[in-house]
């Protein structure tokens, strides 16, 4: 970090009436900006909510190719037929009934009837109920 001269001069102390040397070394200057801190470099704003600060970025840990899960978790090649839901890198399927919702790309989850994963990944039934084309209804 570069300071000014003018900024160092105004923090360091005056000259003594009797002209001793009280020069300051490098490190002296040094520890004295450190300390003042930079005040021409602002802190970059916060994400909005439910997005993370990934290296000065807002992404969303939910659905970004890039940073699935956490910052710098890719989900692979962008050519790979492999998406980020829920923070976990999936796998398409070639199927809209069809998912795959562990990473392991079996494509076994009928997503019309799982009621773990009722139409999309994650997406549970609540208790009493079944997933009926793809929508969680109450049990007949």
């Amino acid at each position: 970090m570069t300071v000014p001269d003018a900024a160092v001069a105004d923090v360091l102390p005056p000259s003594p009436p009797d002209g001793s040397d009280t020069s300051a070394t490098d490190a002296d200057t040094a520890d004295t900006v450190k300390a003042m801190g930079d005040a021409s470099v602002a802190p970059p704003p916060p994400c909005a909510k439910g997005l993370a600060d990934c290296n000065g970025t807002c992404v969303n840990l939910e659905t970004s190719f890039e940073n699935c899960g956490s910052c710098g978790w890719a989900c692979g090649d962008p050519y790979d037929e492999v998406y980020c839901q829920g923070g976990k890198c999936l796998c398409w399927c070639f199927s809209y009934d069809i998912l795959d919702c562990d990473g392991s790309c079996d494509c076994s989850i009928d997503a019309l009837t799982n009621p773990k994963h009722c139409g999309v990944c994650f997406n549970a039934c609540a208790s009493g109920e079944t997933c009926q084309q793809g929508k969680c209804k109450a049990a007949p």
